[in-house]
């Protein structure tokens, strides 16, 4: 086995445990994801908004 395959397999097990992480949360565990990811989305947008015009 090649190293991309061994890259390849570990990228899906990375995302195959985050889906299931993901599939476990409960409704609390999911509001506070939301805020996690709309501050960081905030972040983002703010950072790159001062890079220029697109």
């Amino acid at each position: 086995m090649g190293f991309l395959d061994q890259a390849a397999d570990g990228m899906q097990s990375i995302y195959h445990e985050t889906w299931i992480w993901f599939n476990r949360l409960n409704q609390q565990e999911w509001i506070a994801m939301l805020a996690v990811v709309a501050a960081l989305g905030f972040l983002c947008m703010r950072g790159f908004s001062g890079r220029g015009n697109l």
